[in-house]
Protein backbone atom coordinates (compact mmCIF):
# COMPACT_ATOMS: atom_id res chain seq x y z
CA UNK A 1 0.00 0.00 0.00
CA UNK A 2 0.96 3.53 -0.81
CA UNK A 3 0.95 5.48 2.28
CA UNK A 4 2.47 8.73 0.52
CA UNK A 5 5.28 10.58 2.64
CA UNK A 6 5.37 8.27 5.80
CA UNK A 7 7.75 4.82 6.55
CA UNK A 8 5.30 3.42 9.53
CA UNK A 9 2.37 1.26 8.91
CA UNK A 10 -0.54 3.33 9.87
CA UNK A 11 -3.92 1.61 11.39
CA UNK A 12 -6.21 3.53 9.11
CA UNK A 13 -5.52 6.60 6.74
CA UNK A 14 -7.74 9.76 6.13
CA UNK A 15 -8.06 12.52 3.30
CA UNK A 16 -9.78 15.54 3.16
CA UNK A 17 -10.04 17.99 0.32
CA UNK A 18 -11.62 21.29 1.73
CA UNK A 19 -12.09 25.19 0.91
CA UNK A 20 -12.47 27.46 3.29
CA UNK A 21 -11.72 31.02 4.15
CA UNK A 22 -9.13 32.10 7.19
CA UNK A 23 -7.32 35.01 8.49
CA UNK A 24 -4.23 34.88 6.27
CA UNK A 25 -0.74 36.79 5.27
CA UNK A 26 0.64 35.44 2.04
CA UNK A 27 2.95 37.96 1.90
CA UNK A 28 5.88 38.19 4.25
CA UNK A 29 5.16 40.82 6.73
CA UNK A 30 2.16 41.91 5.08
CA UNK A 31 -0.56 42.33 7.75
CA UNK A 32 -3.20 39.00 7.69
CA UNK A 33 -6.42 39.74 5.86
CA UNK A 34 -9.25 37.36 5.16
CA UNK A 35 -7.96 34.68 2.56
CA UNK A 36 -9.89 31.59 0.99
CA UNK A 37 -7.17 28.60 0.95
CA UNK A 38 -7.70 25.04 -0.36
CA UNK A 39 -6.94 22.27 2.32
CA UNK A 40 -5.37 19.21 1.44
CA UNK A 41 -5.16 17.18 4.68
CA UNK A 42 -3.84 13.51 5.41
CA UNK A 43 -4.28 12.07 9.06
CA UNK A 44 -2.96 8.59 9.81
CA UNK A 45 -3.97 7.14 12.68
CA UNK A 46 -2.07 4.53 15.30
CA UNK A 47 -2.18 3.02 18.49
CA UNK A 48 1.26 3.24 18.95
CA UNK A 49 2.45 6.53 20.42
CA UNK A 50 6.28 6.07 19.00
CA UNK A 51 4.49 5.98 15.16
CA UNK A 52 3.33 9.22 15.09
CA UNK A 53 6.73 11.10 17.08
CA UNK A 54 8.85 9.55 14.77
CA UNK A 55 7.18 10.54 11.52
CA UNK A 56 7.03 13.86 13.00
CA UNK A 57 10.53 14.01 13.62
CA UNK A 58 11.27 12.45 10.51
CA UNK A 59 8.70 15.00 8.84
CA UNK A 60 10.40 17.85 10.33
CA UNK A 61 13.84 17.25 9.58
CA UNK A 62 12.56 17.05 6.19
CA UNK A 63 11.25 19.85 5.00
CA UNK A 64 13.01 22.46 7.56
CA UNK A 65 16.50 22.60 5.40
CA UNK A 66 13.49 23.42 2.37
CA UNK A 67 11.19 25.84 4.46
CA UNK A 68 12.57 28.29 6.31
CA UNK A 69 9.51 30.68 7.67
CA UNK A 70 8.37 28.46 10.74
CA UNK A 71 5.49 28.43 13.62
CA UNK A 72 5.85 25.87 16.64
CA UNK A 73 2.71 25.06 18.09
CA UNK A 74 2.74 22.70 21.60
CA UNK A 75 -0.25 22.54 23.56
CA UNK A 76 -1.80 19.93 26.23
CA UNK A 77 -5.38 20.44 27.38
CA UNK A 78 -8.52 19.02 28.55
CA UNK A 79 -10.45 17.34 25.45
CA UNK A 80 -14.31 17.55 25.96
CA UNK A 81 -17.40 17.34 24.00
CA UNK A 82 -20.68 16.17 24.69
CA UNK A 83 -19.63 12.51 23.31
CA UNK A 84 -16.27 11.86 24.67
CA UNK A 85 -13.70 13.04 27.66
CA UNK A 86 -10.11 13.83 27.92
CA UNK A 87 -6.87 14.72 27.20
CA UNK A 88 -5.48 15.82 24.10
CA UNK A 89 -1.55 16.60 23.39
CA UNK A 90 -0.71 18.69 19.95
CA UNK A 91 2.52 19.10 18.96
CA UNK A 92 2.52 21.26 15.71
CA UNK A 93 5.15 22.62 13.19
CA UNK A 94 4.23 24.94 9.91
CA UNK A 95 6.10 25.97 7.09
CA UNK A 96 5.38 28.63 4.98
CA UNK A 97 6.72 29.71 1.68
CA UNK A 98 5.32 33.19 0.50
CA UNK A 99 6.51 33.78 -3.32
CA UNK A 100 4.01 31.79 -4.56
CA UNK A 101 2.12 30.92 -0.83
CA UNK A 102 1.75 27.66 0.33
CA UNK A 103 1.94 25.86 3.92
CA UNK A 104 2.93 22.96 5.23
CA UNK A 105 1.46 22.21 8.62
CA UNK A 106 2.82 18.98 10.56
CA UNK A 107 1.33 17.70 13.90
CA UNK A 108 1.15 15.39 15.90
CA UNK A 109 -1.56 14.44 18.33
CA UNK A 110 -2.18 12.05 21.22
CA UNK A 111 -5.46 10.97 23.10
CA UNK A 112 -6.78 9.60 26.06
CA UNK A 113 -10.21 9.21 26.63
CA UNK A 114 -11.01 9.85 30.50
CA UNK A 115 -13.54 7.01 30.56
CA UNK A 116 -10.39 3.99 29.74
CA UNK A 117 -11.04 3.40 26.28
CA UNK A 118 -7.84 3.24 24.07
CA UNK A 119 -5.71 5.71 23.31
CA UNK A 120 -5.03 7.04 19.70
CA UNK A 121 -2.38 8.70 17.95
CA UNK A 122 -1.79 10.63 15.14
CA UNK A 123 0.37 12.01 12.40
CA UNK A 124 -1.57 15.12 10.25
CA UNK A 125 -0.02 16.62 6.86
CA UNK A 126 -1.70 19.44 5.45
CA UNK A 127 -1.16 21.59 2.37
CA UNK A 128 -2.88 24.92 2.47
CA UNK A 129 -2.61 27.44 -0.68
CA UNK A 130 -4.13 30.69 -1.03
CA UNK A 131 -7.39 29.80 -3.95
CA UNK A 132 -7.38 32.79 -5.89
Amino acid sequence: MDKGLILSNPDSIQVLLGLGNTLLSTEKGVEADFKDIMLLNFSYFYSEKENSEDEYGRLINLLSPILKDTTSIQSEAPYATSEIQGQMTIRETIFENFAPYYRVAISSLSFHPANGSKSFFELDIVFGKEDK
